[in-house]
């Protein structure tokens, strides 16, 4: 990415042609690095921009750690007020840091600062998995490139906008998978025009397995974060696709150069729940919980499923109560627009349906489930609850519309069990984890509301051993 233009602020000039900083025409000694540093802010003023952000837009090749980025801001805020470090470069709480002086640049920049304003911008919006910034992000990458059609980074952040465009339709009957194709292919020209872009790799590691090509998904996951150890993000994207221990490696990993991140501990906390270690599925979950902070948190990131996890924790034990408090919390943080909102807010309706359905309160657990399958219609789960509340002789079969899922599977476990053929409940979900692929199948399965496996362990024996192998 070129790197001229001059820019102005309070009594500051920037010229990152000559490479140059002063303050009121007297030069202001500071490293090469460090004044692209301080250009990266400068093009941006106002926008959050986080350690990766800053990283990319810095360093451009080389792998760094986030500990050369402190050092790096450490000299830029001496260098513009020893006294007040936050007086320009401000800290944003579990964000990134923003800047926050008044900028205005001579008519040379304005080519690069568009560009460069719109990677940022949706570099930016990504980073806040909400469904409505992702359209908005994939159209300021597209200004982007159509500016610098050749530059690996802006490809690379096209890749990720059209793959969450898939993810946020993956529950539909017909899930956007002209998205997931486009990702690929910017992904792969990402990697073709920088072979060592560790994101690049961990994209298109993502994308892959998304695509049902899971071996080659995890191969270019493990070449990405080998390029770049030291990076969060990366380890991330493998929790994501990874199980068992490796996403456990991968998850712990991650919070331990992230300093926090709630949806890998609820990563962590799905592998721990189909072992059947419900303690450590709590812990996590507890974890996570203390780390996304309040609902009406002003943090520009959103998060889901904590309470979700929590509830059917609590449902498990008999705690009706309590579980239906964590559902709340959770349907409250819907309105945030957390890219998998919607998903949970059918699995918490779903579970809702369930304490209802257990307490004999059939109207409501009608319209919970309604609530759910207005969400996702082919929520397969919620059908089932429909169903349990006709008369068994009387009572239709699950729609054949239905895609076949491993939740449709339980789904008819669901149905066996209520007229107590728990028994063959159990051998077809022994079947239907054979046929499915490596990874998070059934993951739900010892805690599942309606499947009700904690009343008779020794049945559920055997699924629940062959749960646990396929999560180590």
């Amino acid at each position: 990415m070129p790197s001229g233009g001059r820019f102005r602020f309070d009594r500051f000039e920037l010229d990152l042609q000559a490479k140059s900083l002063t303050c009121d025409g007297v030069p202001i000694p500071l490293a090469a690095i460090d004044i692209e540093l301080l250009g990266a802010f400068v093009k941006a003023p106002g926008i959050v921009l986080t350690k990766d952000q800053l990283i990319e837009a810095t360093w451009r090749g080389p792998s760094v750690g986030y500990n050369s980025l402190e050092k790096g801001l450490v000299r830029v805020r001496r260098a513009l007020d020893a006294d007040n470090h936050e007086r320009y470069i401000e800290t944003a709480r579990r964000a990134g840091y923003c800047f926050t002086a008044s900028v205005s640049r001579d008519d040379d920049a304005d080519a690069e600062i568009a560009p460069h304003r719109a990677f940022i911008e949706g570099r930016a919006w990504l980073q806040t998995f909400r469904s409505d910034d992702i359209s908005k992000a994939r159209a300021a990458l597209e200004r982007a490139l159509a500016r610098r059609p050749y530059d690996a980074t802006i490809h690379v952040g096209l890749a990720n906008a059209y793959w969450l465009e898939y993810e946020r339709t993956r529950a539909d009957a017909t899930p956007d998978k002209a998205s997931l194709n486009r990702a690929y292919t910017h992904a792969m020209e990402a990697r073709r025009l920088a072979p060592d872009y560790a994101e690049a790799h961990c994209t298109l590691g993502v994308i892959l397995d998304r695509m049902g090509r899971r071996d080659e998904g995890l191969a270019a996951l493990d070449r990405g974060v080998k390029l770049e150890p030291h990076r969060w993000v990366h380890h991330f994207r493998l929790t994501l696709v990874a199980w068992g221990d490796d996403r456990l490696r991968a998850a712990h990993d991650t919070i331990a150069k992230a300093g926090e991140c709630p949806l890998a501990r609820v990563l962590a906390a799905m592998v721990y729940v189909a072992r059947a270690h419900r303690g450590d599925a709590r812990r996590e979950i507890h974890l996570g919980l203390a780390e996304a902070g309040d609902i009406n948190d002003d943090s520009p990131y959103s998060v889901v499923a904590l309470d979700w996890i929590s509830g059917l924790l609590y449902f498990d034990e008999r705690r009706d109560d309590d579980a239906l408090r964590a559902w709340r919390r959770e349907l409250a943080r819907e309105p945030r627009g957390h890219l998998y909102a919607r998903e949970c807010a059918a699995n918490v309706w779903y579970a809702i349906g369930a304490y209802h359905l257990r307490r004999g309160e059939k109207d409501d657990a009608r319209a919970a489930f309604e609530e759910a399958l207005s969400r996702v219609p082919l929520h397969a789960v919620s059908h089932a609850g429909l169903l349990l509340l006709e008369p068994a002789d009387r009572r239709g079969s699950l729609s054949a519309e239905l895609p076949r899922t491993m939740e449709l599977a339980i789904a008819h476990a669901i149905l066996l069990v209520d007229i107590g053929e728990t028994a063959k409940a159990v051998q077809l979900l022994l079947m239907a984890l054979d046929m499915a692929p490596p990874g998070n199948a059934g993951w739900i399965i010892p805690i599942e509301p309606l499947l009700y496996v904690s009343r008779d362990p020794e049945m559920w024996a055997p699924v629940l051993s062959k749960l646990k192998k396929r999560a180590l």
